[in-house]
């Protein structure tokens, strides 16, 4: 096992979105980074449109299209940025996770592959619902080609300024589709940021559950053993055999400290941009559903079915960092309960130094406000609620 290859989907997505984030020593191919120029280079000329037609439509027309994407473009572009200027500390903690899993013990891959599977469904869920309610969104003006000649930016449901208005029904097709093509990947390239962040935070969990259940383990094998042969003369083979366990794992220990410091400058950027992003994104989401009431119904029903997605892509994201906090906290929980008390006094004090240290959480924010967990899950969508009601009032006004 590895870094790339202990998840596929993290791979792939990484691949077709074009981020092109590491993952490996060998980088990738020329291909691989042609296919990459070419997304970026599609990607740019659509922001460009998109910003140049937000500038040139009615106030009311961005906040109801335009804002959500207009989001979702500076968080796309700002954190896969950021991962990309990390790169060096991105490739060390690269080096320290694959020497934990480079190793033939059969409860370290159990553990890792049962936490990586845990986000495939959501993964999958979101791909497949965002994509889906992004193109029929966008795709809905075609309608309005055998209705009219001549289009201007305001036609559009997502402001696109490819050229001069009005123009042809030829131009608004390009218009659309260049729109669907760069979104679709914007989309994607999201997810694969989402992906990558989540394939990280897990192999710290696991990393954390494997100390922990190794260490229950020694204690129960240990004292097991002990019973067994109480006056043996093999007691004292049995109390070296602990120290070497417990030093063992005191090491890695160690590691996935060191790593988890790296996991925390490489992250507290991305949590806190991620957590002011959605606060934003889930007030303008509510003012576009609150807005679309009053239009046909399969409008109403694209917008809570995007935000239902958008909810379950962020609970994802929330969901594994609760679980990399419960796992730095509950490290020494199960091998509490155990027997370690009957063992030699030198093992004792080496399993309450491991529980001191495990007072140091991983937590991934600098700022605590801006932690990304369950309870702020629900923090933020209250935060989104004030600002939308304000919103609303401020512009009955």
């Amino acid at each position: 096992m590895d870094f790339e290859n202990v998840n596929s989907m993290n791979r792939q997505l990484n691949l077709i979105s074009g981020n092109l984030f590491p993952m490996t020593a060998n980088g990738f191919t020329i291909g691989w980074r042609i296919y990459s120029i070419a997304v970026w280079l599609l990607m740019t000329v659509e922001c460009i449109a998109f910003f140049s037609g937000c500038a040139m439509v009615p106030k009311e027309k961005n906040i109801n299209n335009g804002m959500t994407v207009m989001l979702f473009n500076v968080e796309v572009f700002s954190l896969i940025t950021r991962i990309h200027v990390k790169r060096g500390l991105i490739m060390q903690f690269i080096r320290g996770m694959n020497d934990s899993l480079r190793t033939r013990d059969k409860i370290m891959k159990r553990i890792v592959m049962k936490v990586v599977r845990q986000m495939q469904t959501p993964i999958k869920f979101y791909l497949l619902i965002g994509q889906l309610t992004m193109t029929i969104w966008i795709l809905l003006p075609l309608g309005e080609i055998g209705k009219k000649s001549f289009f201007s930016y305001v036609d559009y449901k997502i402001p696109n300024a490819i050229s001069k208005q009005p123009f042809s029904a030829m131009t608004f097709v390009l218009g659309i589709m260049l729109t669907l093509f760069a979104d679709v990947y914007l989309l994607t390239k999201k997810l694969s940021l989402d992906s990558y962040v989540v394939h990280m935070v897990q192999l710290m969990t696991a990393q954390y559950q494997y100390i922990a259940l190794k260490l229950a383990e020694m204690f129960q094998n240990g004292m097991s053993e002990n019973d067994y042969k109480a006056e043996n003369k093999h007691q004292h083979e049995i109390d070296q055999r602990m120290k070497r366990e417990i030093r063992a794992l005191c090491l890695r220990h160690n590691g996935v400290t060191q790593m988890s410091f790296i996991l925390k400058e490489l992250l507290s950027f991305h949590v806190s941009v991620t957590y002011i992003c959605n606060i934003l994104r889930y007030c303008c989401i509510g003012v576009m559903a609150l807005d679309t009431i009053s239009r046909p119904l399969y409008e109403y029903v694209m917008v809570l079915l995007y935000l239902f997605s958008s909810i379950v892509e962020f609970c994802m994201v929330c969901f594994c960092v609760q679980e990399l906090l419960n796992a730095s906290k509950e490290l020494t929980d199960k091998a509490f309960h155990e027997d370690w008390f009957r063992c030699r006094l030198s093992i004792k004090r080496t399993f309450l130094l491991m529980i001191t240290a495990n007072k140091l959480e991983c937590k991934l924010a600098k700022v605590g406000n801006f932690n990304l967990a369950l309870p702020s899950f629900l923090m933020i969508f209250k935060q989104a609620y004030a600002f939308a009601v304000l919103f609303l009032k401020i512009r009955s006004t």
